[in-house]
């Protein structure tokens, strides 16, 4: 793990200048194609589970709490320390301790371990861009799952570095073979957003 990028993380939190404890608005607006899927894992009688989401690069929490407070289970990852335990603190707050676990990881260097492959209904990443992550959710997501995306997109509005921002239709490309359900690209500010499901 880099601990200079930990430490930076941490300081940014510390501050008050990382991203707050709110879901992003692509995640709660994409409920309706969400909401089916819960409720056929929920329903019925005998053999109910709740749906199991990953949230990488989650920071402290908005979209895990978020999930969870809708019936989800989530694993939460994230190098911030600092932002996992008032993720913590905030599961705890809320009675949600039992359906979010944090983990620490430098998710330049993650990859899913073999046994999880295909585990989750749900990946998703927000705010956050490293290219080979997108492989990895691929892997993450068992059939007739869902992928969520929001991240930074070559525009007008942003000046980044070109491995921090994603290039027009890049997140379609990465997602080949799957349902698009939404996709989103506003390059005037420099955002780009894509919910996909993989076939069943």
């Amino acid at each position: 793990m880099s601990e200079a990028d930990r430490l930076r993380w941490n300081r940014l939190y510390a501050e008050g200048r990382g991203p707050r404890q709110e879901p992003d608005p692509f995640l709660v607006a994409s409920r309706p194609w969400l909401l089916p899927a819960f409720a056929r894992l929920s329903g019925g009688a005998g053999g109910e589970r709740r749906p199991r989401a990953l949230d990488l690069a989650s920071g402290p929490g908005g979209n895990s709490l978020w999930l969870a407070e809708q019936g989800w289970r989530v694993e939460a990852l994230d190098i911030s320390d600092v932002a996992l335990e008032r993720l913590r603190a905030e599961a705890a707050r809320r009675g949600l301790g039992d359906r979010i676990a944090v983990r620490q990881a430098d998710l330049r260097e993650w990859t899913l371990p073999e046994e999880e492959e295909g585990a989750y209904d749900l990946a998703l990443l927000t705010w956050y861009l490293e290219r080979r992550l997108l492989g990895e959710i691929r892997r993450a997501v068992r059939p007739g799952g869902f992928a969520l995306v929001r991240t930074f997109l070559r525009g007008t509005r942003r000046s980044l570095p070109p491995a921090w921002v994603l290039e027009p239709g890049e997140l379609a490309r990465a997602f080949a073979g799957w349902s698009t359900l939404r996709c989103v690209e506003a390059t005037a500010l420099g955002e780009a957003a894509y919910l996909g499901r993989r076939p069943p």
